[in-house]
């Protein structure tokens, strides 16, 4: 019975909830959590749908001088790539774009490695 009551006043609850209450998501919340990456290393795992009002939260951690370190893409990747496909660039240009941070990326995992890394 008190699991029907709950049930009951938590359909109420909802049904009285505006068109005007918007819900906001967590990644729009900008004012709240960018404060708490000033200064820090981002590690960023996003897929394409990984959108803030419109702006790839990449670009937008970006755009605000943070300092992102590491990208994990499954999927379709980030905006940059797929724009430079669309755009017919080469393979050997878009990996041109990655160049610097790949190479950054090499040099600050080298103390972390188990084994020695080959190269290409």
């Amino acid at each position: 019975m008190a699991m029907l009551a709950t049930a009951i006043l938590i359909f109420a609850h909802c049904s009285l909830t505006t068109a005007a209450e918007a819900i906001v998501l967590g990644d729009e919340r900008t004012d709240e959590y960018m404060p708490l990456l000033d200064g820090k290393r981002i590690a960023l795992f996003a897929n394409h749908s990984a959108m803030v009002k419109g702006e790839h939260l990449l670009e937008l951690l970006l755009r605000n001088g943070e300092h992102v370190t590491v990208l994990y893409t499954p999927e379709h990747g980030i905006p940059y790539v797929r724009e430079a496909i669309r755009a017919g660039k080469s393979a050997r240009e878009i990996r041109s774009m990655w160049r610097r941070d790949v190479e950054s990326f090499i040099e600050k995992s080298k103390p972390y490695l188990l084994y020695e890394r080959k190269e290409r």
